[in-house]
């Protein structure tokens, strides 16, 4: 409720109400058609301006609720409508494919900011230099330019951003809900392909917003069934995170969690039709948590602890029942078998276990071949969590599993140049 209120507060304060701007009334007023949004997008085109930028953010606004996306349409107080689908797709296309255009005064300013903060740098370096009796140390050494991104950390500083941060976050949330409601995939694979323009909006916004538009672009690339779109999907949250993750790291920490959560539900599931897809998402989670070995590491041993708690549970629930038993005589009655079936090992012995450990290996298989990574320590948990799951329950109707387990094992073993004895665990399904 409070970040309702914020943002409708932001919302008024930007002049995005109808209550309040008078000079936008008759505006509100017209029905957007594809003439009269021709005339709107050669004004923005020819001089961006703030009253402009709202006025075109009022109509995307208006457009990312047509039709069937009515939610939220209350809270925009705008009186624009859209005449039909060509108007509407007009005024998608052209807010998506511009937005870098419509929001140019305030991106060229952190451009031109990261630009000075670089020849800053640059000039107490070769100071710091000169003073040592090292020489300037070359252009090559400090360039002069700023990085490409670089101007992302400076938009929430700009004196201009009070005015236009509310209409970016219009902008944004906007951007983030009709994503989330699309389920035609050119239209979507449209929409992800311009989704990288609002990075530097992002920037100065509220971690939350980044995180809205992370939690809908990992649901695309955990359970789109289109391959195209999920690896599209992936592009823009890798690309969310190298932007934004340096100087907002709380990013790349919701990236991270709602990565491995979003895996572990769709891998709950698995046949051989989907297993294709369980590999591409195990091996793209490994690229994701690869970006920050730090972060990376500290997440993977929270979540492989997890597989091994679970493991450590199904142990104790397995010897329990046999302890009682010896202490117990039963009387006239024979002691029914247990059930291969069902039993603590369920815990452990089903798809969406098996996965999690196909991740963590892909993983340790990318980035454990050195002995400096930061990612070694995790070798030795993991398989014996690994060997812990093969000497579980040895039976045949579990052969398939402890194959997969296995190769796991040796996959990692070899890429950290380890010795595991997996001989007796492999040799037990011949006897």
């Amino acid at each position: 409720d409070d970040d309702e209120e914020a943002e409708a507060a932001a919302a008024r304060e930007a002049g995005l109400a109808a209550a309040g701007d008078a000079d936008d009334d008759e505006d509100d007023k017209d029905e957007i058609t594809v003439k009269s949004f021709a005339k709107i997008k050669r004004d923005i085109m020819r001089k961006p301006t703030l009253r402009k930028a709202k006025r075109v953010t009022k109509i995307f606004a208006e457009a990312c609720h047509f039709g069937g996306f009515e939610e939220g349409s209350g809270e925009r107080g705008s009186n624009i409508t859209i005449r039909d689908a060509k108007a509407f797709n007009d005024v998608v296309t052209f807010c998506l494919t511009y937005c870098t255009t419509i929001f140019k005064p305030v991106l060229l300013a952190a451009d031109q900011a990261a630009q000075a903060k670089a020849e800053r740098r640059k000039k107490k370096t070769m100071k710091k230099k000169k003073k040592e009796g090292k020489g300037s140390g070359g252009a090559a050494d400090h360039p002069a330019q700023a990085e490409v991104g670089s101007g992302n950390e400076e938009v929430a500083g700009l004196p201009m951003w009070a005015k236009w941060g509310p209409v970016a976050r219009v902008w944004v949330k906007n951007h983030t809900a009709f994503l989330d409601k699309l389920v035609d995939r050119p239209m979507i694979r449209f929409v992800l392909a311009n989704t990288h323009k609002i990075r530097p909006l992002c920037a100065g916004l509220p971690n939350r917003m980044s995180a809205k538009l992370l939690k809908v672009l990992l649901k695309l690339w955990a359970t789109f069934t289109d391959d195209d779109v999920a690896i599209d999907a992936f592009v823009e949250v890798r690309g969310l995170v190298v932007a934004l993750g340096d100087f907002k790291p709380e990013v790349l920490n919701e990236a991270l969690k709602q990565g491995y959560l979003n895996f572990s539900k769709t891998a709950k599931f698995t046949n051989p039709i989907s297993l294709g897809r369980i590999i591409f998402l195990s091996d793209t989670l490994a690229q994701l948590y690869a970006l920050d070995p730090p972060t990376g590491y500290r997440f993977a041993f929270i979540y492989i602890r997890q597989l091994a708690i679970h493991l450590r549970n199904a142990i104790v629930a397995k010897r329990a029942p046999n302890d009682q038993d010896k202490k117990k005589k039963t009387k006239g009655k024979k002691k029914q078998p247990a059930s291969s079936g069902a039993g603590p090992h369920t815990a452990v012995y089903n798809w969406q276990f098996v996965n999690g450990l196909r991740a963590w290996a892909s993983l340790l298989c990318l980035e454990a071949k050195d002995d400096g990574s930061e990612f070694k320590p995790l070798v030795y948990p993991f398989i014996q969590v690994a060997l812990g799951v093969l000497a579980l329950r040895p039976t045949a109707r579990y052969w398939p599993l402890r194959l997969h387990v296995a190769r796991f094992t040796h996959q990692v073993a070899a890429a950290a140049r380890v010795y595991v004895a997996l001989t007796p665990h492999l040799v037990s399904l011949l006897e």
